[in-house]
């Protein structure tokens, strides 16, 4: 078992390393807010109308560019939508 501190200090630490979110690969959002409760990272962001039509993929990047995570979506952008996605890190 990983102690809960632990667990706390790499959520953390993923937290600070998460630069922007891309969808479909690209438009970028780099005004993410982030915060952070015990070991579960909350992303919130705005996808203005227009900017895409349908939301298939989201990459969180990292501030040097690299993957953290992409997850396959759909989500049709109709108006000013705002997007809530959490992060968990746990022990598996």
């Amino acid at each position: 078992m990983i102690a809960d501190s632990f667990l706390n200090e790499v959520a953390g630490y993923a937290q600070n390393r998460i630069g922007k979110v891309v969808l479909n690969g690209e438009y970028e959002v780099e005004n993410v807010q982030k915060t952070l409760n015990e070991h579960v990272i909350n992303l919130e962001y705005m996808v203005p109308k227009g900017a895409v039509e349908n939301i298939h993929t989201i990459e969180v990047k990292a501030t040097d560019g690299g993957l953290i995570s992409k997850n396959e979506v759909f989500i049709p952008i109709t108006s000013d939508t705002v997007i809530k996605q959490t992060l968990f890190v746990e022990e598996v």
